[in-house]
């Protein structure tokens, strides 16, 4: 009896053993299959960051305000950067927010390694006077400068009532019915016509006032009917006033009486 229970210990005992060698070697065998898993993934990522990695920055540019050191600064593309990971709208924000007057056109990615940005100039459209200055802006109302003096020969708006003004930004006004007004205004005259106003004043919304060729003041009333005003403003202007005459043109009544009124100042301009 004693010896068969020596020999059942025994055996159970090099079973026991049998089975712990066994799970070291599975567990082993994971470790190794693991190991060698993440060294590839590893290797496998060096490779793809390396070979993808950003070495060559081209920036093709239409504007002589800024150099192209400039732009790939602001841009924040390194060496290192991987070319996927490089977000054209992340690097056109960057771009266009810390460098007011740059309109990045396009950007392109050359695999493996290139990427090449297009850049051109925005330009003054208008200039709102503040208290603080002379805030210029381009046609989308973003702001591109802050300036103490008036120094560009683009209409300057009064009137407007200004909450922000940050350059790189969309400028911000109080009120919404001015901005509303303002950009209906300066979509029904076109540029055309824009490049001949010197003055708009929109400090009363229903008393638009808007100064032709320093020579002309127009009372346009409320924006109401604005495409009407202009037809009609832009065939007086054209045809029935000299290029040499001054006056006052009022078509504030024209939607209600169908009138227009015109005063003649006593001097010609000349």
């Amino acid at each position: 009896m004693a010896t068969y229970v020596s020999k059942k210990r025994i055996f159970l005992e090099r079973k026991r053993r049998i089975y712990r060698r066994k799970l070291f070697l599975h567990r082993l065998s994971i470790f190794l299959i693991s190991l060698i898993f993440f060294a590839l993934i590893f290797l496998a990522w060096t490779f793809f960051n390396r070979f993808f990695s950003v070495k060559e920055v081209c920036v093709d540019m239409d504007t002589p305000l800024y150099s192209q050191e400039e732009i790939v600064e602001v841009s924040e593309l390194k060496e290192e950067s991987n070319i996927f990971f490089c977000h054209k709208d992340e690097i056109k924000s960057r771009i266009e927010k810390k460098l007011p007057f740059a309109n990045v056109i396009d950007i392109k990615k050359k695999f493996p390694s290139k990427i090449l940005i297009n850049v051109g100039e925005l330009k003054r459209f208008v200039t709102f006077k503040t208290d603080f200055g002379f805030v210029t802006t381009d046609s989308l109302f973003k702001v591109l400068e802050i300036i103490p003096s008036l120094g560009s020969n683009v209409p300057i708006v009064n009137g407007a009532r200004i909450v922000d003004a940050t350059p790189g930004d969309t400028l911000c006004l109080e009120s919404l019915d001015q901005k509303t007004a303002l950009v209906d205004l300066m979509n029904s005259l076109g540029k055309d016509i824009m490049h001949s106003i010197v003055e708009i004043d929109i400090s009363n919304l229903d008393d638009i006032r808007i100064m032709y060729e320093n020579r002309i003041l127009v009372k346009l009333g409320s924006i109401g009917g604005i495409e009407k005003k202009k037809e009609i403003m832009q065939h007086i202007l054209t045809e029935k006033i000299r290029s040499d005459e001054g006056g006052k043109l009022d078509l504030s009544l024209f939607l209600a009486s169908g009138k227009v009124h015109f005063l003649p100042s006593e001097m010609q301009v000349k």
